[in-house]
């Protein structure tokens, strides 16, 4: 069964097609890329229009992938390795769906580094 595209197109907002036709081609399927310019077309969305939300859409690509790419702080750092777990289970949920991908990336390295330094502690101590 084939998907439905032209549907699914219709549903979505100008800057939505916009976005998929200008901005996030590689995202997407060439049936789908098809099915929103077939639909740009049938809505007669003005070149102005398009060259706005184009611009808009830009804007906010470049943001989210600010925030993507946006280090974890270094004060969450330590407390994460000193509190390997709590933290991880309080904060990763949290910047994974703001989208502060590299946060939750960094966040479980330092749980990591957290449990490598409490693990070697532990086996220091127990052979002395």
């Amino acid at each position: 069964m084939d998907f439905d595209f032209s549907q699914a197109m219709k549903e979505r907002s100008d800057a939505e097609l916009i976005k998929i036709v200008k901005i996030s081609k590689d995202d997407y399927q060439q049936e789908a890329i098809l099915a929103a310019e077939a639909e740009i077309v049938r809505r007669n969305i003005s070149r102005e229009e398009i060259e706005k939300l184009t611009h808009i859409n830009t804007i906010q690509k470049s943001i989210e992938e600010k925030k993507a790419n946006e280090p974890l702080d270094l004060h969450w750092k330590i407390l994460t390795f000193i509190f390997p777990i709590v933290f991880t289970i309080i904060l990763s949920g949290y910047y994974k769906g703001d989208g502060y991908d590299k946060k939750a990336r960094d966040l479980v390295k330092w749980t990591l580094f957290g449990f490598g330094f409490y693990f070697l502690f532990f086996l220091i101590i127990s052979i002395f």
